[in-house]
């Protein structure tokens, strides 16, 4: 059987941390931030995230 289960709350935690610092850029590839930033800056920098926050899910842990 091939089951999906929620992700814990420490992993749940470390995929927001990637959501918020790391993204991709057309011309330089991944990259990282200093400090955490909103999409819409990001987008702004011709940034798209690595990880979506619809793709995390709502986690109440």
């Amino acid at each position: 059987m091939n089951q999906q289960t929620q992700p814990s709350t420490r992993e749940h935690h470390f995929y927001v941390a990637i959501a918020k610092f790391l993204f991709h850029h057309p011309e330089h590839g991944i990259v990282s931030v200093r400090d955490p930033i909103k999409v819409k800056d990001a987008e702004r920098y011709g940034l798209s995230p690595l990880i979506r926050a619809t793709a995390l899910g709502s986690h109440n842990g």
